[in-house]
């Protein structure tokens, strides 16, 4: 049946001493036919995931707040298809990845947009994607990822991952701030439109908002929805 979980505070998951049991603050394990509406929680205090999904078609994640380093905020893991996450800010430090694509089972159309990432540190990960057979489209648009953003094991049959018009602050030394990891076909990785930096290049301020310089881009690239300024055209980095 249809599950709705809405306006609640999830917080003191501390427990994690049993690796590979798939500790979680909220684990959707799902079944044909089934909606799920994950919107407007707070979450905080998990050793683990905050939000996990197996097998749970057609879910909407959308404008959830997550904080105090959690290690796996939000990861649909195995057999999803048709999930949004939408609309979310996520902040503190994860390697692991703030939102993770695992991947694992037929997973595929999962749209990710207009999420606000902010990791504190230089190595955490805003975003992962891991891909295993067989595997669909992800739909990665106008998101501010402060962070990494992997992409591991794309083939020629999964796939296409397209990220466009995203605003990418990290330190990777690619010139599209994206970090590849094991076996990936490029022309399965579509990215169209992405603003790239590193965060002395002063695009984004401490509230992930466009700082004075680039506010004529506010409704065109990353997070921030409204209208721009007028100014020049301005062409951002692919």
């Amino acid at each position: 049946g249809n599950v709705t979980v809405r306006k609640n505070i999830f917080r003191g998951l501390t427990d994690c001493t049993h690796p590979g049991t798939n500790n979680s603050q909220l684990f959707l394990t799902g079944g044909s036919g089934q909606y799920s509406s994950i919107q407007d929680n707070t979450a905080s205090e998990s050793c683990a995931y905050w939000l996990l999904g197996y097998s749970s078609p057609k879910t909407i994640v959308e404008n959830n707040h997550i904080s105090t380093n959690i290690p796996l905020p939000i990861s649909p893991k195995a057999g999803n298809q048709n999930w949004t996450i939408r609309g979310n800010h996520i902040q503190g430090q994860t390697t692991r990845g703030a939102i993770w694509i695992q991947d694992f089972g037929s997973m595929g159309n999962i749209e990710i947009n207009f999420n606000l990432i902010q990791m504190s540190g230089d190595s955490g990960i805003a975003l992962k994607l891991l891909s295993s057979d067989p595997s669909g489209p992800i739909y990665v648009n106008r998101n501010t990822f402060i962070g990494h953003v992997d992409a591991d094991y794309l083939k020629e049959n999964k796939g296409p991952w397209t990220l466009s018009k995203n605003v990418i602050i990290n330190s990777s030394t690619s010139s599209d701030k994206i970090t590849r990891n094991g076996a990936i076909v490029e022309e399965r990785l579509l990215l169209i439109n992405n603003l790239n930096g590193n965060l002395s290049d002063n695009i984004i301020d401490s509230k992930g908002e466009f700082t004075p310089d680039y506010q004529h881009l506010i409704g065109a690239h990353g997070h921030q929805m409204g209208s721009r300024p007028s100014r020049p055209p301005f062409n951002p980095i692919d």
